[in-house]
């Protein structure tokens, strides 16, 4: 069953809010407050907060973005800076 609302387009990014904002709350628990790290957001969303054989993924000091994570701030950094005008003229 919720493998085929993850197939739902307009559920998956429901659930993946709600699992990006469990990884914050997880890393901000524990001390480490990575609302305003997006590369590590990302790396994290992918990598997931277990490790492959159960164990969990502890937050700690000094981390960094993985190969996602740095597409992620790149993605960032092209919508910010991405004007209305060539908004619209990307539609025309």
């Amino acid at each position: 069953m919720l493998i085929e609302k993850l197939k739902n387009d307009s559920l998956n990014i429901l659930y993946t809010a709600a699992y990006l904002r469990v990884i914050q709350t997880f890393w901000d628990k524990r001390g480490f407050p990575i609302d305003d790290e997006p590369g590590i957001i990302g790396s994290l969303y992918q990598l997931g907060l277990f490790y492959p054989n159960g164990n969990v993924r502890e937050p700690h000091f000094y981390p960094k973005a993985n190969e996602f994570g740095e597409k992620v701030k790149e993605s960032i950094n092209l919508f910010e800076n991405f004007n209305k005008k060539d908004f619209i003229q990307l539609i025309r």
